[in-house]
């Protein structure tokens, strides 16, 4: 079983940043909604933090996926800290 599970998610408008500039986010998730992730999960108490990364879509304002990436995974640790620097051309 995996044990990689979506928490959130959050949008971020880059119409209003300027990109020539070094820019850092503190996002704030937003509970996914519709989504079934475990069906018939019973006792899983986790006896260590999960597995945590994170995923980053590059969107077009009609909604198209221009680009996407993923941070190295943090094993374990209940409040990661991601140090990575992701660049879309």
């Amino acid at each position: 079983m995996r044990r990689e599970r979506l928490i959130g998610e959050a949008v971020v408008s880059f119409a209003n940043i300027n990109l020539e500039l070094e820019n850092n986010f503190w996002l704030n998730l937003e509970p996914r909604a519709n989504t079934v992730l475990y069906l018939f999960l019973r006792n899983l108490a986790l006896t260590r933090a999960p597995d945590t990364y994170v995923k980053l879509n590059l969107v077009s304002s009609t909604g198209q996926e221009l680009a996407h990436s993923k941070t190295t995974v943090r094993r374990g640790q209940p409040n990661p800290l991601f140090k990575e620097t992701f660049v879309f051309q």
